[in-house]
Order: C-alpha cells, then structure tokens, then sequence
C-alpha cells in the first residue's frame, strides 16, 4: 500500500485497487490481482490471480496469465 497521504486503497472481490484506476467494460479480474494507478484497463481484458498491473495501460483485449506483473508500460493484444 501507498503510504501518500490522501491514498485510498480498495479490495473489492479479492482485488486489490489503488489510485486512479479507469476499467472498461467486460473485463474478468482475478481475485488476489492487484491494480495501482494510475492504470487504464482497457475493454474485454482479462486478468490473472495474482497478476499486478502497476502504473500501465492495458489496451482492448489484453489477458494477463496468472502471476504476471506489468508496470510502466503498454500491452496490447497478443503481448507476451
């Protein structure tokens, strides 16, 4: 967790969110996955248990395997 003053950290379902997170519509999140903003998840992504996305943009489409870690960076479809 952050230690920012005026951070919120949410578990909903067994998912962890933190900061500014926008998730687009039909995605599948795992429980135990962890999203730290600021983080875009684009429409129809699917992610893992147990997978982080830490300050990353997930375009449309994107599924993250259990366990997996992204940070910093962009994924799109059939990114491996």
């Amino acid at each position: 967790m952050s230690d920012a003053p005026n951070q919120v950290t949410l578990t909903i379902d067994g998912v962890e969110v933190s900061g500014p997170v926008l998730v687009g519509p039909r995605c599948r999140i795992a429980p135990g996955a962890r999203l730290t903003g600021p983080a875009v998840i684009g429409a129809g992504c699917e992610i893992g248990e147990g997978s982080t996305v830490k300050e990353a943009v997930l375009l449309d489409g994107v599924e993250m395997s259990a366990g997996s870690y992204v940070a910093g960076g962009v994924l799109g479809r059939q990114t491996s």
